[in-house]
């Protein structure tokens, strides 16, 4: 039996391609064996959306992290940074963790936030999702 934590981060375009390559990647993680499933995202339309409608269908333990306004522009890399960080402390805790990165061509915070997990020794499953539909 093994506890785990999940960070979603992805584009904003809400998408039945997105939602479905989420969900897709997410249903791993709904088997035998696993006891607690602890689910993390940004808080943002597309694929964090789907994390969220997916994770609270399943009973996971769902946090979404919002946007930092007060910090500016600062605030999405910095929320970024803290996702990256509340899933190290899981890690430390014992929680198996994974990032689940679903970027389509203008997504600038979902790469940074892939860089921060990299940074932190986590190897994102990294799904394209080609340009953005409108």
């Amino acid at each position: 039996m093994k506890r785990v934590a999940l960070l979603v981060t992805g584009t904003r375009s809400p998408s039945e391609k997105c939602r479905a390559e989420v969900c897709f990647w997410l249903e791993q993680f709904d088997r035998p064996g696993v006891i607690a499933v602890t689910l993390l995202h940004g808080n943002c339309s597309g694929a964090d959306t789907a994390a969220d409608v997916y994770g609270r269908k399943k009973k996971w333990d769902v946090f979404p992290v919002s946007f930092f306004e007060d910090m500016g522009a600062a605030g999405g890399p910095a929320r970024n940074r803290c996702l990256v960080d509340l899933l190290a402390v899981l890690q430390k805790h014992g929680a198996v963790c994974r990032v689940g990165a679903f970027p389509d061509d203008e997504s600038v915070g979902t790469y940074r936030c892939i860089e921060y997990a990299q940074e932190s020794g986590f190897q994102p499953k990294v799904i394209h999702l080609g340009a953005r539909s409108r």
